[in-house]
């Protein structure tokens, strides 16, 4: 039996097993995650050390690629404000209720509602929601047995992890 078997073996979703067959996007999503955290983390991430990178980057006169705080941010805006306030896909990102998270949550929330941010901030908005989809998928947060369902999420933050390795790649940031 191999791993997608076992898995579909091992959880059922009111008797009907879970749809594997457009999940490869989660999947990768693991392994983009390994690159961006070894690369642009030194192996350990956190907000404020993705944070402190970024203006680290800045300082040095990078400009970060435009697909990520233009398109991509865009993107975000789309999916977590209606009428440009936050939204019920906003909540479901599950921030925790300790100091820290209800500062990234708080600060993500007036980047989001900020269409004229700056570009770091736009970058650091879209870590910020690709942080709490990897903490909802390895803490699990996500059902398993339904996480088909969220292949569009891990597509969009595939793109953006890609961009940016694309960018540290180009610039000679991989260490």
């Amino acid at each position: 039996m191999n791993e997608t078997e076992w898995v579909s073996d091992f959880f059922t979703y009111d008797s009907t097993p879970p749809d594997f067959n457009n999940i490869e996007s989660v999947k990768n999503f693991a392994l983009l995650w390994n690159l961006f955290e070894r690369y642009f983390c030194d192996k350990h991430a956190s907000l404020p050390k993705i944070q402190k990178n970024i203006n680290k980057m800045i300082a040095n006169n990078y400009s970060f690629p435009q697909i990520i705080y233009n398109d991509y941010f865009n993107d975000y805006q789309q999916r977590y404000l209606s009428g440009g306030r936050t939204n019920q896909s906003f909540e479901a990102l599950l921030f925790r209720d300790n100091a820290s998270d209800k500062k990234y949550k708080k600060l993500l929330k007036s980047i989001l509602e900020n269409s004229e941010a700056e570009a770091n901030k736009k970058v650091f908005a879209c870590f910020i929601i690709i942080y709490r989809l990897r903490n909802n998928l390895f803490h699990g947060s996500k059902n398993i047995a339904t996480i088909a369902r969220q292949n569009d999420n891990f597509i969009k933050a595939n793109k953006v992890l890609m961009s940016f390795l694309s960018f540290l790649k180009s610039n000679g940031k991989l260490n």
